[in-house]
């Protein structure tokens, strides 16, 4: 009660009822992930809020969701929706217009146990990739409600290496990412937090520019000649050698010595030119 007095006297309508409340004493408990299809309860406890109006409103990035609300008792109540989308839901709550803090409060939801994933991922960055090289992949999750869509990439050394992913507007997910060292990578995708895969892509990441060539030297014609190839800093590949002289393909043999990674070329020139030699590296 609020009581204003003039001259000693109280004004019209003095005393007057003001109403107090606290919107931050509004208790939400039993919120935690749902599943599609399954009815969600939880409970909203404005017992000790004070008098007022409470609201409160379910809903999607696209559409609001019914929910069935039954007073407990006086300032108290249970909530009650089913998900029907695999897609996060958000429950906005206010208290005399005033909103809850935090409000809108976030609820995940997952498909139930047992439900295959749709998607599929396809790519060059799924397949070699060269280091340093901004490597990509493309995931199609084969349904209009996709759900959460996420990549893990672990490199060699079992360190994270960060993914970028964004959505097309042909509903597809671009995948990005730039590895930092050579050797196997383990890419794992996931849909709505479920691996699409029993077995995590195995993607090769090598480097060219550490592939060397050494005791190449003057040779003549009708002569075998010989060189070394060396990818032990390239990482893991398939080594292809040609060698060209006046058009033609010159004969040659391609041998791994005792040291993995270790080349020795073996030619045979005929004819007294420049020979272009060709060396590639791929997984």
């Amino acid at each position: 009660m609020v009581t204003v007095e003039a001259d000693g006297q109280p004004v019209k309508g003095s005393p007057f009822t003001c109403n107090v409340y606290n919107v931050q004493n509004i208790k939400v408990t039993g919120l935690g992930p749902a599943k599609v299809g399954k009815p969600v309860t939880f409970s909203v406890d404005a017992t000790e809020a004070g008098e007022g109006t409470l609201e409160l409103v379910i809903s999607t990035d696209q559409s609001t969701v019914k929910a069935e609300v039954v007073a407990c008792s006086r300032g108290l109540y249970d909530v009650t929706f089913v998900p029907h989308q695999l897609t996060p839901h958000f429950v906005s709550i206010s208290f005399n217009d005033e909103d809850l803090p935090g409000s809108p409060l976030r609820c995940e939801v997952m498909e139930l146990p047992g439900k295959k994933s749709t998607a599929t991922a396809r790519g060059e960055g799924l397949n070699q990739v060269v280091l340093g090289a901004v490597a990509y992949f493309e995931i199609n999750p084969h349904t209009p409600e996709p759900g959460s869509i996420d990549a893990q990439v672990i490199g060699p050394d079992g360190s994270m290496v960060p993914v970028t992913i964004d959505k097309l507007e042909t509903g597809l997910f671009r995948a990005k990412y730039r590895p930092a060292c050579v050797g196997t990578h383990s890419i794992t995708v996931l849909q709505r937090r479920q691996p699409i895969t029993k077995q995590p892509f195995a993607v090769q990441v090598f480097d060219p520019l550490q592939v060397k060539i050494t005791d190449l030297s003057e040779a003549f014609c009708h002569r075998a000649a010989t060189f070394k190839v060396d990818t032990r800093g390239a990482g893991s590949g398939a080594l292809s050698v040609n060698i060209r002289a006046a058009g033609s393909e010159v004969k040659h043999t391609l041998r791994e010595l005792e040291t993995p990674g270790l080349y020795q070329v073996v030619y045979h020139p005929q004819v007294a030119i420049p020979h272009r030699i060709l060396i590639k590296t791929t997984t």
